[in-house]
């Protein structure tokens, strides 16, 4: 790096630190009455709107479910865009909330879902884990809500358990097609036992492909 932009660097570096400490020594205002009242009535505006995202989703459940659509259209699909305007992909996010709060309503004491957020990233996980995900993230936020970003974590580390399990499976099944080669060349030649053991190699390699490792079966 040259000089001159060597001095640049280290004079933004410079200018940075210097305007934190401006803001550390800023004295910030105590917020008025008004604006104490202000703040109740946005914050009352914003969580009916996120209660309403799950009453929006359960209402758009039962018309799909129970097929209230079909006086005037053939398809949910139909009935979204031309009734609401919704693409089909934002119209099946919402039916997937519902199912996703469902599957979490038997939990007990443990808070459910208040937000899209919250659901968004759960959707990518297989239902036998959707509970455990969501347990783990509550737990990490232990007093706290829930935010999106812990359920994001959470589930992006379920994603990554499968994925190295999938992996894992694949280069058992990618032995099997050398050992089928073999076991055809064994008994072309007549030698029946080496054709035997190796069928028996294959075998075993099959079934552990298709076998449900503890993980994945959902905790009762």
């Amino acid at each position: 790096m040259n000089t001159k932009n060597t001095k640049a660097t280290e004079t933004a570096k410079t200018r940075e630190i210097l305007s934190h400490e401006v803001l550390a020594l800023t004295v910030v205002p105590s917020m008025s009455k008004g604006e104490d009242e202000d703040l109740k009535r946005h914050e009352t505006v914003i969580q009916t709107n996120f209660k309403a995202f799950f009453d929006v989703a359960r209402a758009f459940a039962e018309i799909k479910y129970n097929h209230l659509y079909r006086n005037e259209f053939q398809t949910f699909e139909e009935y979204c865009h031309k009734r609401w305007d919704i693409v089909r992909s934002h119209a099946y996010r919402l039916l997937k909330a519902v199912e996703i709060q469902d599957l979490l309503s038997p939990i007990g004491d443990i808070p459910l879902p208040e937000n899209e957020c919250q659901v968004r990233a759960l959707a990518y996980l297989p239902k036998t884990q959707v509970r455990k995900a969501w347990l783990e993230a509550v737990a990490i936020a232990g007093k706290d809500k829930v935010s999106g970003k812990i359920v994001h974590a959470v589930v992006k580390k379920f994603l990554h358990k499968k994925k190295a399990k999938t992996a894992e499976r694949l280069a058992w099944q990618l032995g099997v097609l050398p050992l089928l080669r073999k076991a055809g060349a064994a008994t072309r030649a007549g030698d029946r036992g080496e054709a035997v053991r190796l069928f028996n190699r294959i075998n075993l390699l099959l079934q552990v492909g298709t076998y449900k490792f503890p993980d994945d079966i959902e905790n009762p």
